[in-house]
């Protein structure tokens, strides 16, 4: 409930993204029965999948909208509706998933077209999050785009991993021991890696910026020991 009530003590910072899943876990039963409902009303499956679609694509809109009136205003409280497009985005994904298997579709043979969308939009991405070149002031930019569009580069990399007649080069990569492991410990690397940097923090070494990535290894090691062991 840390997010909820500010002055409740934070021992571990980043668990604030707990607060915006449970919320999210709690709702979906819900906004599926929902989406299931008026899905049912398509005479056909693409009819039913475009339904779903269209009742999800107005939440992209609605997060970066949150994320803006949350940086104008203090007093909102960090929650599910700045985030709903991320998980939105999600859903869609695996709704066409779903889609082109029931369809029957086979796979792609070529996957380079999804794959330069997803280069595009990273471009795309830098000149959003770039404070040069953000066309609003502020943090109001990066705020209301640079999460759904990097959301967007995801989902389309998933999508020609999943679609793929043969298995891409980032899926033989994602598949590797090592990473994979790495994925499996991934959230307690980012639970642990900011109490380490505020209980590391005077004791790092600093000398204009020399220190940066060593200090980065040290940390990033440390922390993901840490998710190791606590996972």
């Amino acid at each position: 409930l840390q997010i909820y009530f500010p002055t409740t003590a934070v021992i571990i910072g980043p668990a604030w993204t707990l607060c915006i899943e449970v919320t999210f876990y709690l709702t979906l039963p819900l906004a599926a029965a929902g989406l299931r409902r008026v899905a049912e009303r398509g005479e056909s499956m693409n009819a039913r999948a475009w339904l779903q679609l269209a009742l999800l694509a107005p939440l992209l809109a609605a997060g970066p909208l949150a994320r803006v009136a949350v940086t104008q205003n203090g007093a909102i409280p960090n929650a599910l509706p700045q985030y709903v497009d991320l998980f939105a985005i999600g859903m869609m994904l695996a709704v066409l998933i779903e889609w082109h298997s029931a369809a029957g579709r086979p796979q792609l043979a070529r996957v380079w077209p999804l794959t330069t969308a997803a280069w595009s939009l990273l471009v795309l991405a830098t000149y959003v999050a770039h404070p040069r070149t953000r066309p609003l002031e502020g943090n109001a930019a990066s705020s209301m785009l640079f999460d759904t569009v990097m959301g967007a580069i995801f989902a389309i990399l998933l999508a020609a991993m999943l679609l793929a007649r043969r298995p891409t080069l980032l899926l033989r990569v994602a598949r590797l021991r090592s990473i994979t492991f790495l994925g499996v410990v991934s959230y307690g690397f980012y639970l642990w890696h900011e109490p380490l940097i505020d209980a590391l923090g005077t004791n790092l070494p600093r000398s204009n910026g020399i220190t940066f990535l060593p200090n980065v290894a040290f940390v990033g090691l440390l922390a993901l020991a840490c998710a190791a062991a606590s996972w």
